[in-house]
């Protein structure tokens, strides 16, 4: 009975030990290549990667079969396109992106699907149209050519005239009147008043103009080593004043020179004299002086209205 039972543990021991070895057959054999022969069945295709075949996949539409199947790009990526219409993953997508491509480059026409916020040309950037109708909410007018030098071009219509060449026809006889100005012309009335005085010894207190005027200009030469003042009052006729500076405008340095020296002074905008236009002429400096002026040798004129 012993012997019976020992023959029976044996027998078990050596089964299990062969079941272990096939498991672990078959676990090599699960990662090994599989070497397939062709037979009279279904044939399946196969793709070769370094002496390795791989069974080939393709994914074909479940109703077109295989006449509608995927490919690979040129960079061997699988492209994903969604159709058009409003499902679930195409309204998800157009959602997320900026702005949906146009079918050329000078339109804003689009694929027919989800509308979006903005649109893109072909090249993806962002389609603005220059086709401007409208400014500050006025309608612009249609486009035409302006000019023709050196060529016409393309503006909006505006109630305005462009030209290239101005036609300005010149006035002959410009007045203030048409906005052409004033021309200076040669003309025997008019013009200035003029008064004229030779100094004698004295303080040649005189009245040049009894009421309102101006002085325009003052011309004085000297002949002698001895310099005289001019002196300027706003008094009327019956002018003596030499000795009090009262209604004095201005006074004149003339200078002295034994070859003739003098001043000329022009005064375009005019020294007004309210009262009256009156002088005095001597050799003293203070303007209250009255020494006698340097006789036969001063020649003075003054240019006034």
């Amino acid at each position: 009975m012993l012997r019976i039972i020992r023959g029976f543990g044996r027998g078990l021991r050596n089964g299990l030990v062969a079941i272990g070895a096939l498991a672990f057959l078959g676990t090599a054999v699960g990662l090994a290549d599989y070497a397939a022969t062709q037979g009279s069945g279904t044939n399946f295709a196969s793709l070769v990667i370094s002496s390795v075949h791989y069974a080939a996949h393709v994914l074909c539409d479940a109703t077109a079969g295989e006449s509608q199947c995927a490919a690979v790009n040129s960079h061997g990526a699988l492209d994903v396109d969604t159709a058009t219409s409003n499902n679930n993953l195409y309204s998800a997508l157009t959602a997320a992106v900026p702005c949906l491509n146009a079918t050329a480059y000078n339109t804003n026409s689009y694929s027919t699907g989800q509308t979006n916020p903005a649109n893109c040309d072909t090249q993806g950037n962002l389609y603005t149209s220059n086709n401007v109708v409208n400014w500050g909410g006025v309608a612009l007018g249609a486009m035409a050519n302006y000019g023709s030098s050196p060529g016409a071009v393309k503006v909006p219509g505006v109630n305005a005239y462009v030209t290239n060449t101005p036609s300005v026809a010149l006035n002959t006889t410009p007045t203030v009147a048409n906005g052409n100005g004033v021309v200076p012309s040669l003309v025997t009335s008019g013009g200035y008043t003029t008064y004229f005085l030779q100094p004698i010894a004295g303080d040649n207190h005189t009245n040049v103009k009894n009421g309102a005027g101006q002085v325009y200009w003052v011309l004085v030469e000297n002949n002698s080593a001895t310099v005289n003042y001019l002196r300027l009052y706003n008094a009327a006729s019956g002018f003596n004043g030499c000795n009090s500076a009262t209604n004095l405008i201005t006074q004149i340095q003339i200078p002295a020179s034994t070859s003739v020296g003098g001043v000329n002074i022009p005064l375009p905008f005019g020294i007004p004299f309210s009262t009256g236009i009156s002088i005095c002429v001597t050799s003293g400096y203070a303007t209250t002086d009255t020494t006698n002026a340097t006789a036969t040798a001063i020649s003075l004129t003054i240019g006034y209205n």
